[in-house]
């Protein structure tokens, strides 16, 4: 063309050609087409539609995940109206027997004649901070009862208010005797003093964040009642009487908080490793897959043992479509029990591994499930969207699967969205490992099963019909006509 410079004119220096002389080379002369011109930005040749919407898809992708996180802990008491909590009132009330009759005309005016239990019962619910989706539980109910329901997940947890709690009241009076006891006399009426108690029962292997969330805030209420039950003594036109009458000590601390803990977590690392477990193999489930998917042949090939049968015209296949599909799960199924097996090593491996539910060669298998379960989802969303967009769309699944898990804490606590994850299989593998490891909801371990193998039956299935079919119609292809049978 009529613009080109040839190199042998261009004036040179002693490294060479001059870079005054090679713009004049490189820039298009003043007469060249517009379109020539265009060409020379570098960005137009770099940057295309595909590549901006990998780069939206990647911001979405952090935003997605920020978003899911924080909003599911940003708030947890705003939704302690989800958290069922059963509320036990098994006061039997006041024994008057052996009391003065002036001692027992200032208790009924300062309480009303009620049970103290009642009325505490009462204060519970109406604290504000406490706001939880309260449920009374009849009078005639147990405390093994009460203890079952907790322990299999009727309600989060549970406050008891034993059945002496108005007469170990009493007892702080018996523990008081005349102004001048003797030192004997004391001691006997301090050891009859029966401390006041509110009892929590709680899982805490259920979901140990959630747990320390509804903890904390059952200490500050019980704290709280304690407090303003003495002063409701404190402030009654009997103050002096009381204060006299009972034992010092009593107005320490009238209501202490016993604390029933039903599936301890021993190890705080532990509670976490029943969900990165999980994200790890969901990781290195997406690394097989993509292995398996990239850089196993689609169709190993002809036959090349059977010498009599070559013809470069019509060859024939070395194997049937379902040895060739059996055999690529099998070496993904291999993989996979290697990703659960060095996983399932790590909290093995550690100081104090608790294994309360089942056996610790249990939670090997189960983590294999739960590989299974991740794989087959994945090839299927692999087979569907190209190995390229896969890893993307694979780390889209995996923020959702880890955010409405109840992992950190439980959903009950994040309200809304997140309730999605009870139709997902990371929100089972993450409560069946937890009854592996702690023994928490012993009695939805099958249901736990059962979802995560419906979650692997189904894609593998999915993705064995489309395998077949894809590898039916390249071997039409290349082979020719469908009457071609493998060499068996």
């Amino acid at each position: 063309m009529e613009y080109m410079t040839h190199r042998s004119s261009l004036s040179k220096d002693e490294d060479g050609y001059s870079l005054p002389a090679m713009q004049n080379e490189l820039a298009p002369p003043a007469g060249a087409p517009e379109q020539l011109k265009k060409r020379r930005f570098v960005l137009q040749h770099l940057l295309n539609s595909r590549l901006i919407a990998i780069f939206v898809v990647c911001a979405l992708l952090a935003y997605a995940y920020t978003w899911l996180y924080i909003a599911a802990l940003w708030n947890p008491p705003s939704h302690f109206d989800n958290v069922e909590v059963a509320l036990l009132n098994a006061d039997r009330g006041f024994d008057f027997s052996g009391v003065p009759d002036e001692l027992r005309a200032m208790v009924n005016q300062a309480t009303g004649g009620r049970p103290l239990g009642q009325s505490i019962a009462e204060k519970i619910i109406q604290v504000p901070k406490a706001n939880f989706g309260w449920k009374h539980q009849p009078d005639d109910m147990t405390r093994s009862e009460l203890e079952h329901k907790v322990d299999h997940g009727t309600y989060a947890t549970a406050i008891l208010i034993p059945d002496t709690f108005s007469q170990d009241f009493l007892s702080a009076f018996r523990a008081s005797a005349a102004a001048n006891r003797t030192g004997d006399a004391a001691a006997a009426n301090q050891s009859s003093r029966r401390q006041m108690y509110i009892e929590y029962m709680h899982d805490q292997g259920r979901n140990y964040g959630g747990d320390s969330v509804i903890t904390e805030v059952m200490r500050q209420l019980v704290a709280g009642i304690s407090s303003s039950f003495a002063g409701q003594f404190l402030s009654s036109p009997h103050a002096t009487q009381f204060l006299t009458a009972m034992d010092s000590e009593f107005w320490i601390t009238p209501i202490q908080l016993t604390n029933t803990v039903l599936h301890p977590v021993h190890r705080y690392g532990q509670n976490f490793a029943t969900y990165i477990c999980l994200v790890t193999t969901f990781i290195g489930c997406m690394a097989i897959v993509i292995v398996v998917r990239r850089y196993i042949a689609a169709d190993p090939g002809v036959d090349l043992l059977q010498p009599r049968d070559w013809n470069c015209s019509t060859p024939k296949p070395a194997f049937t479509v379902k040895r060739v599909v059996f055999a690529k799960y099998l070496i993904a199924f291999v993989g996979f029990f290697m990703v659960s097996l060095l996983i399932w090593s790590v909290p093995m491996s550690l100081s104090k591994y608790q294994a309360d539910g089942a056996p610790s060669v249990a939670a090997l298998f189960y983590l294999l499930l739960v590989a299974c379960c991740f794989g087959s989802l994945q090839n299927l969303l692999c087979g569907a969207i190209g190995v390229d967009e896969f890893p993307l769309f694979g780390t889209l699944v995996l923020i959702i699967f880890f955010t409405t898990s109840s992992g950190i804490i439980t959903d009950d606590l994040s309200g809304g969205f997140y309730y999605v994850g009870h139709a997902l299989p990371f929100y089972y593998a993450v409560r069946g490992l937890r009854y592996i490891y702690f023994g928490s909801l012993e009695d939805k371990m099958w249901i736990n099963c059962v979802v995560l193998v419906a979650w692997t039956l189904v894609p593998v299935l999915l993705s064995v019909a489309f395998s077949m079919r894809r590898t039916i119609r390249h071997r039409q292809q290349v082979f020719g006509e469908k009457s071609q049978q493998p060499v068996a």
